[in-house]
C-alpha cells in the first residue's frame, strides 16, 4: 500500500486573492500572479485558469451590501 505524503506548509508561498462577483461568479484574483479561480454560487461549479500548484491561493468574498457592516466594527 502507498502512503500519501503532504509537502511541509514551509514549501509553499502564499498569495492573498481580490475577489468581484460578475453575475453568478465570485472571481478571485491573484494580484502577484495570473492566478484565478471561478466559483458559481448558484450551481457549485468551479474553474481554475493559470493553476499554480506550488502556491498557496487564499481569499474571501464578502458582498458590497454587507461591507460596511464589517469595516465599522468597534
Amino acid at each position: 500500500m502507498l502512503k500519501a505524503t503532504a509537502l511541509p506548509a514551509s514549501n509553499f508561498q502564499h498569495h492573498e486573492c481580490e475577489s468581484t462577483r460578475e453575475g453568478d461568479w465570485i472571481i478571485y484574483r491573484c494580484p502577484k500572479c495570473n492566478y484565478e479561480l471561478w466559483d458559481n454560487w448558484r450551481t457549485g461549479a468551479l474553474e481554475v485558469k493559470n493553476p499554480k500548484l506550488e502556491i498557496k491561493h487564499t481569499g474571501s468574498y464578502v458582498p458590497v451590501e454587507y461591507r460596511a457592516g464589517y469595516e465599522n466594527l468597534n
